[in-house]
């Protein structure tokens, strides 16, 4: 293998979280037009194995500018599919509203703050839940598990805080 060919593999590699999604290109810089991006970064290896293969300056140069449009057009691709992904990821807002300075309210209202927020994160929590089993991408539902850890934390936390403050009136 060529160091001209690790190069481009150790390029290639900025695709590789991406290996098993679904893409679409229409450009005449691929043979294919359709397919997964595993599918893409191996015909682009192909563009650099004939390279190495060529001995006349007019094909490598043909060959080199086709790997270069190639590679970029899988990189557009793939920003934009990520870009679109993100828009897709739901948000949870809570139909709560919740005090700036708790800690200056007196311990009833500060209770009731924090009751309101037990309700918050529960509702969070519950919605978490829905979109996870809803969710069929395997990098989706790790981050939704991590964001239901995080969530049940800050809910031990609200709850223990409660107690301190029941304790204290």
């Amino acid at each position: 293998m060529t160091n001209f060919t690790v190069a481009i593999q150790k390029q290639c590699q900025i695709f590789s979280p991406f290996l098993d999604k679904k893409v679409e290109i229409s450009s005449d810089v691929f043979i294919l037009s359709q397919g997964k991006v595993c599918d893409f970064v191996q015909e682009i290896m192909q563009t650099c194995e004939l390279i190495s293969q060529q001995n006349m300056t007019f094909y490598v140069e043909f060959y080199t500018q086709r790997l270069v449009q190639q590679f970029d057009t899988l990189k557009n691709v793939v920003d934009e599919h990520c870009q679109t992904e993100e828009i897709f990821i739901p948000r949870f807002k809570s139909k709560y509203r919740f005090a700036k300075n708790m800690n200056k309210l007196p311990a009833e209202k500060q209770l009731e703050e924090y009751q309101k927020i037990l309700r918050a994160l529960n509702d969070k929590l519950s919605w978490l839940v829905e979109l996870g089993h809803q969710t069929r991408d395997e990098q989706r539902k790790d981050a939704i598990h991590t964001q239901i850890q995080e969530t049940e934390y800050r809910r031990k936390k609200c709850i223990e805080k409660i107690r301190d403050i029941e304790d204290t009136i």
